[in-house]
């Protein structure tokens, strides 16, 4: 996109971080933050690699640890704080030279402030008073002197340290030179290893941290706005006092806010367009890009101009132009004003619409750095059967449900009448797929047994095609798969979701109980790719699958089959051990199960990304939609009245259908084929094992069987900031049996 956007009032991320990671002295030439400040947000796994890559890492490596956990955790923290600002809070009548003063003041140093309160608390060394009453801004001397009055150690090893570093020390205490990481360690080489080393190595990093802004900044009286902070340190309403500073700036460009109303009064996406309407919100906007170049050449509230622009071009029939002119919509509208997600919104179900991928992609990763989405999560290779090699930023079910949603945020009314395509503005309902008889009554072609056949189904504006084995499976016709199998079809093809037909056959048993298909089906070889393909909207695999049937035959089967026995699926990433021990635990407690469903958190990442994956787009098409409708829901007594009779209904169909004997069963066989009973899980609990969930459950001879296998009582998950082992959770839910097998816990 070759535009010359306006300096934009907020920094970037890739500039806070690529500043923060020189103060650190961490840069080292990094070119991804490099490129990650110069370009904008390009990469959704970025920031999180380059706080791990220029802060975590750097610290780790030389046994600082504990400091290393606090410091990446204290900018993800500041980070995510100053998203959610830029999210709420436009800057769009500021340029840079405006806004930085007022963002130093009420925001990084109020933060700033926050971080040197907590380093003190849990580091020592000296007070941040003693960093700002400084006179001489020397903030390298203050921690110096601290050091060698504090550590007992430190003047001792600099009496015999090398003169050549006595006089580099010098000169960091004097202020005189701002000293290298690298220089750090190399003078503090010959320091034996001790918590004296890690106490002196942390603080002068710090310093030098601390140094680097307090003279980088002096010209905005930094000292005295952190001092200020540290003396009020109660809540303070950072949004105010920048949209005060933005309402304050907006004066002069009073005429422009009056200029652009009657053209968003006519490109209104609810209202419904005469044939008058597109000539005249043409020249309102012709004329509101004259008074942008009148009274503000540089561009700074051109953003208004640009998104309607391009609702002109779509409301026009012009999906190729409006799609370019949405992407210059929103590279001029991030870092400047709060309606980013709406034009977000538009431009990702246009893009859709003409199946622009690329686009998509652009526009959702800088989406997930504004957190609009969560980080997908990367795909296992043993449930890649697509041989995908990086994160699927944008999945083909999220293309289909954003094109479904383009008519309804562009219903046909509102464009303007003979210009548009009536076809693409028809509204689609994602649960309503009308199949003719004749498709489900057609013979097999066993001349053609591999063939791809139009069903006369429409997903996303797309025709579905499947191969004659995966269609007669699906539609459980075992007469046809038998005489398909019989003429050579192959096993492994997979359907556009990554359905196999041996799942398919699974699902039929799940469903009504029907094996037929599935028997046809086990005799097969099947690769081991396609034993371990993982569908793309659901995560369904053919073990989970088989867990579902609660047969333990079954889940042998496909176990001997080639199916992994940790391989994760579902919408929660979970192993089978896992999903076979929480339908113990239901069938143990269908109350318990009942009030943990309706007491799940609303802002789970995981069940946010299963909630938009499961519910076709009505219930919002991005992670941050999803989440305010659920908020939104939440204290709605009718919905939560819904909530309740589905969860019941949910409970009473796991205890009806599976017996407590067979789970007993499977849940050995997966552990005698080798499951984990250490995997990590996102459920039930953020770092959960199926052994914590096991003593949960108070399955004694399981908990006991796990320890055998391996099992780690000592590992824990966090509850807040206290660590929560296997003891503490027998004690929790006085499972008895659990803490008599566990035995005494060890120092």
């Amino acid at each position: 996109m070759d535009v010359k956007i306006p300096e934009r009032p907020y920094l970037t991320q890739g500039e806070i971080l690529r500043v923060l990671s020189v103060a650190l002295g961490t840069k080292n030439n990094n070119p991804d933050v490099d490129q990650l400040a110069r370009r904008g947000d390009f990469d959704c796994e970025l920031r999180s690699k380059l706080l791990n890559d220029l802060f975590y890492l750097p610290l780790v490596e030389h046994g600082l640890e504990s400091f290393a956990f606090f410091f990446t955790k204290s900018l993800d923290h500041i980070l995510n704080e100053y998203v959610r600002l830029v999210n709420t809070v436009s800057l769009d009548a500021m340029d840079r030279k405006e806004s930085m003063p007022v963002l130093i003041e009420h925001f990084f140093c109020r933060f700033f402030s926050g971080l040197l309160l907590r380093f003190h608390k849990d580091f020592g060394g000296p007070g941040p008073r003693s960093y700002l009453e400084d006179i001489d801004n020397n903030y390298l001397g203050v921690a110096c002197r601290w050091l060698e009055l504090n550590v007992d150690s430190f003047p001792v090893f600099l009496k015999s340290n090398d003169k050549k570093w006595q006089d580099q020390y010098r000169k960091w205490k004097k202020g005189q030179e701002i000293p290298k990481f690298e220089s750090l360690l190399l003078f503090l080489s010959d320091f034996p290893e001790s918590p004296d080393k890690q106490t002196i190595l942390i603080h002068l990093i710090a310093s030098r941290f601390i140094h680097f802004y307090g003279n980088k900044f002096t010209a905005y009286d930094l000292k005295a706005y952190v001092n200020q902070a540290i003396k009020n340190v109660g809540k303070y309403d950072v949004g105010r006092a920048l949209s005060m500073a933005n309402h304050n700036a907006a004066e002069k460009f009073a005429p422009l806010r009056q200029a652009i109303i009657p053209a968003f009064e006519l490109l209104s996406l609810k209202s419904e367009k005469d044939s008058t309407i597109q000539q005249k919100a043409k020249k309102e906007l012709d004329l509101f890009e004259v008074r942008i170049g009148q009274m503000d050449p540089s561009g700074r509230t051109r953003h208004f101009y640009e998104w309607l622009q391009a609702r002109w071009l779509l409301f026009s029939g012009e999906y190729q132009k409006a799609l370019k002119q949405y992407e210059v919509a929103f590279q001029y509208s991030i870092y400047r004003t709060s309606n980013v997600q709406e034009i977000l919104k538009e431009a990702l179900a246009l893009a859709a619409k003409e199946r622009d991928k690329a686009l998509m992609k652009r526009l959702k990763n800088q989406a997930a750095a504004f957190g609009f989405y969560n980080l997908p999560e990367a795909i296992e290779s043993t449930s890649n059967p697509k041989k995908k090699t990086k994160i699927d930023v944008v999945e083909d079910w999220e293309i289909e449900q954003w094109d479904m949603a383009f008519a309804r945020l562009f219903p046909a009314k509102s464009c303007f009448p003979g210009c548009f395509d009536e076809k693409k503005h028809s509204v689609n309902l994602p649960f309503v797929h009308h199949v003719e008889k004749k498709h489900f009554e057609r013979e097999p072609d066993l001349d053609n047994p591999n063939r791809r056949r139009d069903v006369g189904i429409k997903i996303g504006g797309n025709k579905r095609r499947y191969s004659e084995l995966i269609w007669h499976t699906d539609n459980n016709h075992p007469e046809h798969v038998e005489s398909l199998l019989d003429a050579g079809a192959k096993v492994d093809l997979l359907s556009d979701t990554s359905d196999s037909a041996l799942l398919l056959a699974i699902l039929e048993i799940v469903n009504s109980g029907d094996r037929r298909c599935y028997d046809l089906l086990k005799s097969q070889k099947h690769s081991q790719q396609t034993m371990n393909a993982c569908t793309d909207k659901e995560k369904r695999t053919i073990l989970l699958a088989a867990l579902e049937t609660g047969q333990p035959d079954i889940v042998s089967t496909v176990l001997d089959m080639g199916a992994e026995v940790d391989l994760r699926g579902k919408t929660d990433n979970t192993t089978a051990l896992n999903q076979c021990l929480k339908y113990l635990g239901t069938l143990k407690s269908p109350l318990k199960t009942f009030l943990n469903q309706m007491s799940l958190s609303i802002d789970d990442p995981v069940f946010i990304d299963s909630v938009r994956r499961l519910s076709a787009g009505f219930l919002g098409l991005s992670d941050a939609e999803v989440r305010n409708r659920l908020h939104s829901q939440k204290y709605d007594p009718r919905m939560q009245e819904v909530l309740s009779a589905l969860t019941e209904a949910f409970v009473e169909n796991k205890v009806e259908k599976f017996e407590k004997d067979k789970l007993y069963e499977i849940c050995n066989l997966l552990l005698d084929r080798g499951a984990d009973p250490n995997a990590v899980h996102t459920s039930p609990i953020k770092g959960y094992t199926p052994l914590m969930l096991a003593v949960e459950n108070d399955d004694a001879e399981l908990v006991k069987k796990m320890l055998s296998l391996g099992g780690d009582p000592y590992k824990v998950y966090f509850h807040g900031p206290e660590p929560v082992d296997c003891w503490k959770i027998a004690q929790e839910f006085r499972a008895n049996r659990s803490l008599d097998v566990l035995g005494r816990r060890k120092a």
